[in-house]
């Protein structure tokens, strides 16, 4: 399948949750007019390891996360 030049793939976070010790949130994507659900994200803050899971597979792969830098 060939997409014009013109449809590109948008992704965007949805929903963040932000505790002290958890940051959720909802990845998803669009090429057009809808969006469409990709992966949920877990990531323990304090510990740094996170799970993403696929809204087309069962179970999760485990990331290894940090902090980059403040955006803010």
């Amino acid at each position: 399948m060939t997409l014009p030049r013109s449809e590109t793939t948008r992704f965007r976070v949805v929903k963040p949750t932000i505790a002290n010790d958890q940051l959720n949130c909802r990845v998803e994507w669009s090429r057009g007019d809808g969006w469409h659900v990709l992966q949920s994200v877990q990531i323990n803050r304090l510990t740094g390891v996170g799970v993403d899971y696929f809204t087309d597979s069962h179970g999760g792969a485990v990331l290894a996360c940090r902090a980059a830098a403040k955006k803010i």
